[in-house]
């Protein structure tokens, strides 16, 4: 059977709107915003355990959801 991966369509989101609010920031905000992808991504590296594994995906989710916040903010989604 077919699995969806939704843990990959929720990353490929985060990332969409991380590049978003990259081009929308401040500079503060795109050093903020490469830091903490380029920390999800060597977390696991320079700590290898399970924990830190996961920490990982949820800190990019996080980073989206963080974005989509500011996107809202700056007035870039309109509703």
């Amino acid at each position: 059977m077919l699995q969806i991966p939704y843990e990959l369509i929720g990353q490929g989101v985060a990332l969409l709107l991380s590049i978003l609010a990259f081009f929308q920031a401040e500079d503060k905000g795109k050093i903020l915003l490469v830091s903490l992808w380029v920390l999800s991504f060597m977390l696991p590296l320079f700590f290898p355990s399970l924990i830190i594994g996961r920490i990982g995906p949820f800190l990019r989710l996080a980073i989206g959801i963080g974005c989509f916040v500011y996107l809202k903010y700056q007035g870039y989604f309109s509703r």
